[in-house]
C-alpha cells in the first residue's frame, strides 16, 4: 500500500512542481500571466469565441471560476466580451490583437515546457508520453476530467 500512497503524493506534487515551473517561464519570459490564464488564452485560440460556460467546459486548470480569469483577462486587455448576436442573454469572449500576440508568445513557452518534460521521460527506457496518458487516462474513467480532456484532445493520445 505504500507505493500507492507514494504514487498518490508524487502525482500532487508533480502537478503542483510543474505549474511552479511554468509559472516561473511565463515570468522568466515577461508574461504578466499566470498558468491558469494562459490555458484561457490557449483555449479561445484553439476553439475561438465562446461563452464562459463553454469555456468552463474546456477548461482543466480552474473550471470552477472562469469568470475570474476572465475578468483578469478583460483588465489586461487580453480578451474582449461582446453580447451575442443569437441570444442576448450571452456573453461571448474572444482574444484581443494583444492575446492573439500573446499566444505565439505562450506556445513558445510549452514547447520549452513540453522539452523539459520529455526529456525527464526519456530517461525511462521503453517508456513512452503515450503510456502514461494511458496510464493516468485509467484513473479517470467516468468523471467529469475524462469529458474535457476528450473534448480538449480529440483524436490526439
Amino acid at each position: 500500500m505504500r507505493a500507492i500512497d507514494k504514487l498518490r503524493y508524487l502525482i500532487q506534487c508533480v502537478q503542483r512542481e510543474g505549474n511552479n515551473r511554468f509559472s516561473t517561464l511565463l515570468i522568466e519570459n515577461g508574461l504578466d500571466i499566470t498558468p491558469s490564464q494562459s490555458e484561457v488564452i490557449t483555449v479561445l485560440a484553439e476553439f475561438g469565441p465562446m461563452s464562459i460556460a463553454e469555456l468552463g467546459d474546456l477548461l482543466l486548470c480552474n473550471a470552477q471560476h472562469p469568470s475570474r480569469l476572465v475578468a483578469r483577462l478583460l483588465d489586461k486587455k487580453f480578451i474582449d466580451k461582446e453580447i451575442s448576436q443569437d441570444d442576448n442573454r450571452k456573453v461571448i469572449i474572444s482574444l484581443t490583437p494583444e492575446g492573439k500576440e500573446l499566444t505565439t508568445q505562450i506556445r513558445r513557452i510549452e514547447q520549452i515546457f513540453n522539452n523539459e518534460i520529455q526529456e525527464k521521460m526519456s530517461a525511462l527506457e521503453n517508456f513512452t508520453v503515450n503510456d502514461l496518458n494511458l496510464l493516468l487516462s485509467e484513473h479517470i474513467k467516468e468523471t467529469v476530467s475524462e469529458k474535457k480532456i476528450a473534448r480538449r484532445f480529440e483524436d490526439n493520445n
